[in-house]
């Protein structure tokens, strides 16, 4: 198949964050077992060493370039939260979501246009549901799939139920913008969720949608115990710090939940692992508190601790850091909002509290319990061994694709391809 992929960032092993290293897993998959696979991305100056490895790998890679926060330059930092200023008032005055404002950049729509009138793809995959908009400057004729990664009326519902007074009506108008756009996902040959939560999220606004659950994963073979020797007392957490859900349960750690673990095992070190910590954060790092931002082996670097603790209360779909925990044999304890998605059950194979207070003595007994540390890190591998690894939701999206393709050749009246 031809496949022409359009992302909203540059996609990588190193991208910093869980979409980038979904999206690179899958277009360099494809790519791998045969199929001639495009790339269209935003692409920003921080960005720029993930393009070789993707040039190496795709039969082509095209990039229109944005400015970002954490580029050097101040120009480019200025422009950014110009961008993001503009897109606030361009949003509470059009009810469009904030973040559908943010990335809509007329030449990136006009790029996309172009590739796809001149490329003629099979199919064409949008990542992300903040470029649902694209379909409309597409070719009709060609089947477009929308992969959402997370539905952002679950995320916006779970902000605002955790947001303060002053916030809350912001919060609850992009709540109700993003149930109102659900109105321009029609067009599109399948709406991929990573969960069945997801899925029915947007099913309860838009029954008749072709949503399909296809779940993000792990490469099991290289997320595994590595059997390193463990950092004594050591909890830790992973995320790209970019995103508010990250910065959020970061805090729940430092302010709710470490400083009880303290009052009972006062040598417990938490690890706070990921790119772009904000001051609000690194300013909080001591001698019990490791905050290292983007570390180029993660997998090392998570494997060596005693326990992976994640309070989400905000975010939706699923949780690759949860994931890449359990892959690594860490034994996990989160919350509902973590567990979503992934099946994990309380004492089987991961400790989940329905509170971020909870989780208070489920850390404790981990630490005190190295036999409880084992038995749940081996069930937690087990799971995704069995559900999430990587290679086998590449063919999965390998088979959803063929079957895309080959429902266009029946509606245009054309033989199955294995009758020709």
């Amino acid at each position: 198949m031809k496949l022409l992929f359009i992302s909203p960032f540059v996609p990588g092993e190193n991208a910093g964050h869980a979409g980038g290293v979904t999206t690179y897993h899958f277009v360099e998959g494809l790519a791998a077992l045969g199929h001639e696979v495009h790339l269209l991305a935003l692409s920003r100056q921080m960005e720029r060493p993930l393009l070789e490895p993707l040039r190496q790998r795709l039969a082509s890679l095209h990039t229109y370039e944005i400015p970002y926060r954490h580029d050097p330059s101040h120009l480019s930092r200025i422009r950014h939260f110009w961008k993001i200023a503009a897109s606030i008032l361009r949003g509470i005055f059009s009810r469009k979501p904030i973040y559908l404002v943010r990335y809509d950049y007329p030449g990136f729509a006009e790029l996309a246009a172009e590739l796809a009138q001149s490329l003629r793809p099979d199919v064409v995959q949008i990542e992300y549901a903040t470029l649902h908009p694209l379909r409309r400057v597409l070719p009709p004729d060609i089947p477009v799939v929308l992969d959402t990664h997370e539905v952002r009326s679950l995320t916006s519902l779970r902000t605002l139920q955790g947001s303060s007074r002053l916030l809350r009506p912001f919060h609850a108008l992009e709540l109700a913008s993003w149930i109102e756009s659900l109105a321009g996902l029609e067009g599109f040959a399948r709406i991929l969720t990573v969960s069945d939560a997801d899925g029915l999220a947007i099913r309860a606004f838009a029954p008749h949608l072709p949503v399909q659950t296809l779940p993000q994963g792990v490469d099991c073979s290289q997320y595994r115990p590595f059997g390193q020797e463990k950092k004594p007392n050591s909890i830790v957490y992973v995320g790209s710090f970019d995103h508010s859900q990250n910065v959020d349960t970061a805090l729940l750690l430092l302010d709710r939940i470490l400083p009880a673990v303290w009052e009972k095992h006062p040598t417990a070190r938490l690890h706070l692992v990921g790119s772009h910590p904000p001051p609000v954060l690194s300013r909080r790092a001591g001698p019990r508190v490791e905050i290292p931002g983007f570390v180029e082996d993660l997998a090392r670097h998570v494997e060596s601790r005693e326990i992976f603790v994640a309070p989400l209360r905000q975010g939706a779909g699923i949780k690759i850091k949860l994931l890449q925990a359990l892959a690594l044999g860490l034994p996990v304890v989160t919350t509902p909002a973590g567990a979503e998605g992934i099946g994990l059950e309380h004492e089987k194979n991961a400790l989940v509290s329905p509170t971020v207070e909870g989780c208070v003595p489920l850390v404790l007994r981990l630490l005190a319990d190295p036999a409880q540390r084992s038995r749940l890190g081996q069930a937690g591998r087990q799971l995704v061994e069995t559900r999430f690894h990587r290679p086998v939701l590449v063919k999965k999206l390998e088979a959803l694709l063929e079957d895309i393709l080959e429902e266009k050749r029946q509606s245009a009246g054309r033989p199955p391809s294995g009758q020709r």
